[in-house]
């Protein structure tokens, strides 16, 4: 009251609502019906009554606009009875003590809100091999030896070839991002394709989830 939030508090405080409601066991069949909802702490009648008492110690004769049907009703009769000066006697305010008058409200001005910064996406470097691209070329390689050279033991030498190759593909590391797969430069910090930022290195990409957790723990504990 004291902040002006009368109206508001005594319209909160009784709220009439209508709902449909089915009849029978027939879904086309509804019948509105109002329901009262009653919130907060005070009742409705001991708010409506307070912001009679502050429009009579103005000097007003009048419900103050915004109030709903029921309230205003309210209000309107607390107003016929309460009395000015017996009032401002009874509160030890002056008779002659002008009324404050509300200020003006102002608009805030419009908030800017910047985009929030793009959160650093994080990955680690994956450290795969040249196994199964060798195990492609050594196949390739067998085929084309044994068509050239001994068609009768193609079987064997396909899968010798297969075998070796996948063996020393197996030799060739190369670093991937866990995050897209990309393969990377050495020891590069960031990938050149998803921008994520190495954080470490893990053998299997199964296990990039318990790497992330523990990145996780790691900095909560830096951080307590």
């Amino acid at each position: 009251m004291y902040l002006g939030l009368g109206v508001l508090a005594a319209n909160a405080a009784r709220q009439n609502h209508a709902v449909l409601e089915g009849q029978g066991f027939n879904p086309l069949l509804v019948a509105k019906v109002g329901v009262e909802l009653e919130a907060g702490y005070l009742p409705a009648s001991s708010l409506t009554y307070l912001v009679a008492v502050q429009a009579a110690l103005r000097g007003e004769t009048k419900p103050p606009a915004g109030l709903v049907p029921a309230q205003r009703r309210e209000v309107e009769a607390w107003l016929e009875v309460l009395d000015h000066a017996t009032l401002r006697a009874q509160l030890g305010i002056a008779s002659d003590a002008p009324a404050d008058k509300r200020p003006t409200p102002t608009a805030f001005p419009d908030a800017k809100l910047e985009p929030d910064a793009p959160r650093q996406k994080i990955a680690f470097r994956w450290r795969t091999h040249r196994g199964g691209l060798g195990f492609i070329a050594g196949m390739l390689l067998g085929i084309g030896t044994s068509l050239a050279a001994a068609p009768a033991v193609m079987p064997w030498l396909v899968i010798s070839g297969a075998v070796g190759g996948h063996l020393f593909g197996r030799q060739i590391r190369v670093p991937r991002c866990s995050a897209c797969a990309t393969p990377l430069k050495g020891l590069a910090q960031r990938c050149t394709k998803c921008g994520a930022v190495m954080r470490g290195d893990i053998a299997h990409l199964s296990d990039r989830l318990a790497a992330e957790e523990q990145l996780q723990d790691d900095e909560d504990r830096a951080a307590t």
